[in-house]
């Protein structure tokens, strides 16, 4: 409203301002608004990739909470299939020592879920 006004008195010569002051103010004003606009996008996006990384995490967690679940009821066999499933690579050295690699899936799984 006072812009309006003000824009007024700079075209009957009555302001204060220059035309080329209010120009200056507007096109800085709408660059603003247009990074403002940018950031939105970004975080609109950011946001849509979480919520889908969290859809595959209930996925994940249920497959896994099935897989938990059978493991119980399940005999040696069985159990070793679903542990084939879960881990590429176990690598065992001197000294009790040993390295367990993950699905990647599953990995990626585990981090997220101990993060929550």
């Amino acid at each position: 409203m006072k812009l309006s006004a003000e824009i007024g008195k700079v075209l009957i010569g009555e302001s204060n301002y220059t035309s080329e002051m209010l120009t200056t103010s507007i096109n800085i004003t709408n660059q603003a608004i247009a990074e403002k606009e940018n950031e939105v996008a970004e975080i609109e996006f950011k946001l849509a990739n979480q919520q889908d990384d969290i859809g595959k995490l209930d996925f994940y967690y249920d497959e896994f909470k099935s897989w938990a679940d059978e493991f119980d009821l399940s005999t040696n066999e069985e159990r070793k299939m679903i542990i084939c499933k879960l881990i590429k690579q176990i690598r065992l050295y001197k000294g009790y020592q040993f390295e367990i690699d993950f699905d990647s899936d599953y990995e990626r799984f585990l981090q997220e879920f101990t993060m929550v």
